[in-house]
């Protein structure tokens, strides 16, 4: 079965004894909605648990920085070590990932659980319930949401203003997740009127930033792809570019940031395992990210990666 299981947890159970006053340390995906989901469970077990918040391109950076007998555990959630090797001698981490580039972490009988079937979120919540053998299902309907819109099942629907606020709690918080996780800790998702009034006004921003969008963007050479420039409403600009124009590839530069954004819709070309191929950063089959320190890193890795995808996969070529 392609998710966390009892027969998973009970390893964890044989090599750690975890109570609601362990020593926690939280290493989680840094501004995905499933890497704050995949806290809360945790969040609600704990009463003293250290956040660390995560990216493709640093995650290697701060998992060599962490002292694990600091804490009685260490979860990596919805983001893993690029480099396995770097915990491999630690005997306390817990990873709960699914993303594909983190497939390389899978070890079971070592407390490394990669399941790419369903969202970090619902399987830190599945990990959790079994560990503690408590009922959590409070948070079902919240981390179907969140599996909704993270898998790219019904992205646009309810899933889809739940990743509004999500967002906009970051920004409330300075972009530290804890007022995302608080807010939908105890799995109430019906809005207030404050945030109702957020996402009608966020639906009229996203349809004025796509008629901006459809005038601005960039062919990517030699490919069926394009290129934008954006630091809001990267999924859905994304997507939409490829529904409505036919394009494979799109990606998406943040010029307000180092991050880069890439989308992908074309058969056999898995792009989270593509860019962790050519060490740019991971993700999905269909959905990754690298970083850059300057515009002119970003030019290079982008021609890295357009050359690798012409050279290597035909269905994207213009």
């Amino acid at each position: 079965m392609n998710t966390i299981t009892q027969k998973d947890v009970n390893v964890v159970k044989k090599k750690l004894k975890l109570t609601k006053n362990s020593r926690i340390l939280n290493v989680s995906h840094y501004g995905c909605m499933d890497g704050s989901g995949a806290s809360i469970p945790i969040y609600n077990s704990f009463d003293c648990v250290n956040y660390v918040r995560a990216k493709f391109s640093n995650v290697d950076e701060i998992a060599r920085k962490i002292d694990p007998d600091k804490y009685d555990a260490v979860f990596f959630t919805d983001m893993s070590p690029n480099d396995p090797s770097i915990l491999k001698d630690a005997k306390n981490v817990v990873i709960i990932d699914h993303h594909e580039s983190a497939l390389i972490n899978h070890d079971p009988d070592n407390m490394r659980f990669v399941y790419i079937g369903e969202s970090a979120s619902i399987l830190s919540k599945k990990f959790i319930s079994k560990y503690f053998n408590t009922d959590i299902s409070y948070l079902d309907l919240l981390t179907k949401y969140i599996n909704d819109y993270d898998m790219w099942i019904d992205p646009f629907g309810t899933s889809w203003h739940f990743n509004l606020l999500h967002y906009w709690y970051l920004k409330k918080d300075k972009f530290t997740h804890t007022k995302f996780i608080k807010r939908f800790a105890n799995g109430n998702i019906g809005f207030n009127e404050e945030e109702k009034a957020y996402i009608q006004l966020r639906e009229k921003e996203l349809e004025a930033k796509w008629q901006e969008t459809k005038k601005t963007f960039y062919h990517l050479d030699n490919l069926n792809g394009a290129l934008i420039f954006g630091n809001d409403f990267v999924n859905e600009l994304c997507h939409r570019l490829m529904d409505e124009y036919g394009f494979g590839i799109v990606v998406n530069k943040n010029p307000r940031s180092f991050q880069a954004s890439v989308r992908c819709n074309a058969e056999g070309v898995p792009i989270g395992d593509i860019l962790q191929e050519l060490e740019l950063g991971g993700g999905h089959d269909n959905a990754g990210g690298f970083n850059d320190e300057t515009i002119g890193d970003f030019r290079k890795n982008l021609e890295k990666l357009c050359t690798h995808l012409y050279d290597n996969y035909e269905v994207l070529r213009a």
